[in-house]
């Protein structure tokens, strides 16, 4: 196990930002109140009473909220969420649903935290120095910002705890893959299908105050992409078409019947099954020796 310091700068997302300026657009346009939260990103903090965030604004009609993809702690009758018990590092889409079923509006938000893509990397051939690895994702956006090591003192960056085997960097949390599996993270003796669970905890010297978090990766190993099993990669495209509905622009008040798949729109609640499924712990499949 691993213990990882971050330091990170915060920047607002360009999307993040598109998507509530579409629902501020729509509030002025109409006489129906626009779900909103009133920021885009949140932030766990120490304190749980900070840690309970109410919607600022809702639809003016009977309703109640559902949310995707499974890991937000939201009541379905008030919208309150409580980022203690959510998922860290995630974004969710939040629909407000009136009695009738009708998808009425939507909203996109992240809780601040780190992330890793779902993906196959091949390590073959590649020397140790960092030849594959995996990238980190902050509040959900690709290429971590450099570290800023110099805001960090000595005392305050944490160490590795002994016995971990994932090659992780403290202060930027890449995962160098063949350094790990050379490490021994699955094990001494590969073979096809070996797998581990390891856990990365880490603090992010942002608006979280250093408070300490983690994220489960599951890591697989498979000599060649063609022994990926077909149902792992039936997971993984099924996570991306949620994460591309969750990324998606609010949708329009509009009964929705069509495929979830396919409608631009987003699912009704009697759809939102196919949604609601996790997209966590990220599945890391090496292949290669």
């Amino acid at each position: 196990m691993w213990v990882v310091t971050l330091g990170v700068a915060c920047s607002k997302s360009s999307d993040e930002a598109l998507l509530l300026k579409d629902a501020h657009d729509r509030s002025k346009n109409s006489s129906v109140l626009s779900l909103s939260y009133g920021s885009d990103v949140f932030f766990t903090k120490t304190q749980s009473s900070e840690n309970i965030i109410t919607p600022v604004s809702k639809p003016s009609f009977a309703g109640h909220f559902v949310a995707i993809p499974a890991g937000l702690a939201i009541d379905r009758n008030t919208g309150v969420i409580n980022l203690e018990n959510s998922l860290q590092g995630q974004a969710f889409k939040i629909f407000y649903v009136n009695e009738e079923g009708k998808l009425k509006d939507s909203v996109r938000i992240v809780i601040s935290g780190i992330d890793y893509m779902d993906g196959i990397y091949n390590i073959r051939g590649l020397n140790t120095n960092f030849g594959q690895i995996a990238q980190p994702l902050y509040n959900t956006r690709q290429n971590l910002p450099a570290s800023l090591a110099n805001d960090i003192d000595d005392e305050e960056a944490a160490t590795i705890i002994t016995g971990g085997k994932l090659r992780v960097n403290k202060f930027s949390g890449v995962v160098d893959l063949k350094s790990s599996v050379e490490n021994g993270v699955l094990g001494w003796r590969l073979f096809n299908g070996a797998r581990n669970n390891v856990t990365v905890r880490y603090r992010l010297a942002d608006r979280s105050a250093r408070r300490l978090n983690k994220l489960n990766l599951q890591l697989f190993y498979y000599r060649t992409q063609a022994d990926v099993p077909a149902e792992l990669l039936n997971i993984m495209a099924k996570r991306k078409a949620i994460m591309d509905r969750v990324n998606s622009m609010p949708v329009s008040t509009q009964k929705l019947t069509s495929d979830p798949l396919d409608n631009p729109n987003g699912p009704t609640e009697d759809e939102l099954d196919e949604f609601g499924l996790t997209v966590r712990p990220p599945l890391v499949i090496i292949v290669g020796s």
